[in-house]
């Protein structure tokens, strides 16, 4: 992604658009692509739900904070929910036992959900930018 967006900006291409699937929906989020307008809209039902499920993790006080964050009109948001790290039970990873694994709430969120979402990373936007620089260097 990383050379997709250089050869973009050497292009003077200044967006680039994708559909975020399966580990997409999360990872795309964490590398500085935002959700559309229209994606947005339809992930906060199922953000909101899943969300609803980490109240006996997280504490009604956090559970409403973040909800406030979810309602956000700016998809912008989507990175921010992503980078939660509180811990939560997964609906969907098991120990041994039948426990639930404790995972990150940012992870919880998008790929415990269903809805793939489109987006597009802007190369103009220096946060984006730098989210991008970030996630390349902690990939090595």
């Amino acid at each position: 992604m990383a050379d997709a967006i250089s050869l973009a900006k050497s292009l003077g291409i200044s967006k680039v658009r994708l559909d975020a699937e399966h580990l997409g929906r999360y990872a795309w989020l964490r590398v500085g692509i935002i959700p559309d307008r229209g994606s947005w809209h339809r992930l906060e039902i199922e953000l909101t739900h899943r969300l609803t499920k980490a109240i006996t993790d997280i504490g009604i006080d956090r559970f409403q904070e973040l909800l406030s964050v979810i309602r956000s009109p700016d998809p912008g948001a989507a990175r921010e929910l992503a980078m939660l790290r509180d811990p939560v039970r997964s609906a969907e990873l098991f120990n041994g036992d039948g426990t639930p694994v404790l995972v990150p709430l940012g992870r919880a969120l998008f790929l415990e959900i269903g809805s793939n979402w489109s987006g597009e990373f802007d190369v103009d936007d220096q946060a984006s930018i730098e989210l991008m620089q970030k996630y390349v260097g902690n990939a090595g």
